[in-house]
């Protein structure tokens, strides 16, 4: 993929950074800390935010995975 992208580096978007950290935790936790990749995301939702859940201690709360949509968004700006 990266052959289809000419200018892409990948110092631009931090993976560097990102690998130090991902060792980072590692060498703190004993562990390697949670990842999620982005595919599995978007294929199965609910698993992958279940087992982060489960990764990282908050309940799992399907009930959180659907909502209604429309809302004001102001009020969730940030």
């Amino acid at each position: 993929m990266l052959n289809e992208w000419a200018d892409f580096d990948e110092l631009e978007v931090g993976f560097p950074e990102q690998r130090a950290l991902f060792d980072l935790l590692t060498a703190l936790n004993g562990a390697p800390p949670p990842v999620i990749d982005s595919d599995d995301m978007v294929e199965d939702p609910d698993a992958m935010i279940a087992a982060f859940c489960d990764a990282v201690g908050p309940p799992f709360i399907p009930e959180a995975m659907t909502w209604e949509p429309g809302g004001d968004s102001s009020a969730h700006h940030w």
